[in-house]
């Protein structure tokens, strides 16, 4: 039997990072940050290695958190379009259009280097040239955060299980999200299919594998009830699996979701988040 220590960690450059993350632009919940360090050291636990893979990095958020999350002998890939749209489909260049039209690959290099003295593996091409037969079982963790159009989801999924080795972890970006039905239909798709394992859930990240000899939920859930900061709900049972959902906990020791009195300036602020386009909302200004 595997020992696995459960006990929140001491700081260390993951945590440190954590703490200054919000100076890289992006989205990036504080609770995802910490179930990826979790993943990690569960992953670590249970003697699964391999290498790292995002699919979709905008200015490295994520990505400099999984570079701290590579071990000796292991290697951190990155994907995404940058400034080169190419023959992307007409939503996944509306969507670029939208959110990213500013991001450029020098940027995303510029704010990795601020935290890492090396980068990882670029690829500046769209997700669809990874080549799945080279690549086949080289990963254990696969965050796709790509293309939110149907189609490009539905090949990210395919993707990411041909190129998951033994223990491997998958992670869905905007599961949930209303401005992202695509990813919706083509995780719950999967789901059904039979074969993927949910392993937990945040509001914005679905963590599942493919492997039933793999991680399970009670892993996660065991790591995550020995974490001070994570709050866990009840089990959710989907199609006959039991998942729950992770949400980080509020500083001041309020239950999350806790009714509590806000000063005209932050319900002013909240009203107007409800209102704005959420491109200004993104961009932290209100």
């Amino acid at each position: 039997m595997i020992e696995i220590d459960l006990r929140p960690s001491a700081p260390d450059a993951k945590g440190q990072y954590i703490q200054e993350m919000g100076s890289v632009p992006g989205w990036f919940l504080e609770v995802d940050a910490h179930v990826f360090v979790g993943m990690d050291s569960v992953q670590h636990a249970r003697g699964i290695h391999g290498d790292l893979l995002e699919i979709g990095v905008y200015y490295g958020k994520s990505a400099i958190l999984l570079g701290y999350c590579v071990r000796p002998g292991e290697h951190l890939v990155v994907c995404d379009v940058f400034e080169e749209l190419g023959d992307l489909p007409e939503e996944s260049v509306a969507e670029h259009n939208t959110y990213h039209s500013e991001l450029r690959q020098a940027e995303f290099r510029r704010q990795y280097r601020r935290f890492h003295s090396e980068l990882p593996e670029v690829i500046a091409a769209p997700s669809t040239s990874l080549d799945r037969d080279r690549l086949a079982g080289r990963f254990r963790f696969i965050h796709i955060d790509g293309g939110h159009a149907y189609e490009v989801v539905r090949e990210d999924i395919l993707t990411a299980r041909r190129l998951l080795g033994k223990g491997g972890v998958v992670v869905f970006d905007d599961w949930s999200q209303p401005h992202c039905p695509g990813v919706a239909l083509a995780v719950w798709e999967e789901y059904l299919r039979g074969e993927l394992i949910p392993l937990c859930l945040t509001s914005t990240k679905l963590y599942a594998t493919w492997d039933s000899g793999g991680l399970t939920s009670q892993d996660l859930d065991e790591w995550a009830a020995a974490q001070s900061g994570i709050e866990m709900s009840y089990a959710y049972r989907l199609a006959g699996r039991d998942v729950r959902s992770y949400v980080q906990k509020k500083a001041d020791g309020l239950r999350p979701g806790q009714p509590v009195a806000l000063s005209p300036e932050s319900a002013l602020r909240r009203a107007l988040r409800q209102i704005v386009p959420p491109i200004l909302a993104r961009w932290g200004r209100l």
